[in-house]
C-alpha cells in the first residue's frame, strides 16, 4: 500500500471499494452455505413435524382403542339391565341403582384413560417443543 497523500487519496478509496476475485469467490461460497443451511433447517422442521404428527396420530388411535374397553363394558351392562327390565325381573329402584353403578364405573375407567393419554400427549408435545421449529 502506498503512502497516503493529497494526490492519491481518491485512487486509494476507489481501490478499497473494488470487488476482488477472492471476495466474489468467498461471497458465492457464503451464499451457497446460507442456502444449504436454510434447506437443512427446512428439512429438519419437516422431519420433526412429520414424526410428531405420526406419533400423535398413533397415540390417538391407541387412546380410542383403550376407550373401547369401558365403553363395551358399559354397553354390555346396559344391555343386561334392559333385558332384565323387559323380563320384568327388576324394580325401578334397582334399574336406577344398576345404571348409576355402571355409569360410575364407566366414568372412573374412562377418566383414567383420558388422564393417562393426556399425560402422554403432553410428554410428546414437550419432547418436540424442545426443537426450534
Amino acid at each position: 500500500m502506498a503512502e497516503l497523500n493529497v494526490e492519491n487519496i481518491a485512487e486509494e478509496i476507489r481501490k478499497g471499494r473494488a470487488i476482488t476475485q477472492d471476495a466474489t469467490t468467498a461471497a458465492i461460497a457464503k451464499i451457497e452455505e446460507d442456502r444449504k443451511e436454510k434447506l437443512t433447517l427446512a428439512a429438519k422442521r419437516e422431519i420433526l413435524d412429520s414424526e410428531f404428527t405420526q406419533k400423535l396420530a398413533l397415540l390417538k388411535l391407541q387412546r380410542n382403542r383403550a376407550e373401547e374397553v369401558p365403553t363395551k363394558e358399559k354397553l354390555k351392562t346396559m344391555t343386561t339391565i334392559a333385558t332384565e327390565l323387559k323380563a320384568g325381573s327388576l324394580t325401578v329402584e334397582t334399574v336406577k341403582e344398576k345404571r348409576e353403578a355402571a355409569e360410575k364405573e364407566f366414568n372412573k375407567a374412562y377418566n383414567a384413560i383420558v388422564e393417562e393419554y393426556e399425560q402422554l400427549e403432553n410428554q410428546l408435545r414437550n419432547q418436540y417443543n424442545n426443537y426450534r421449529w
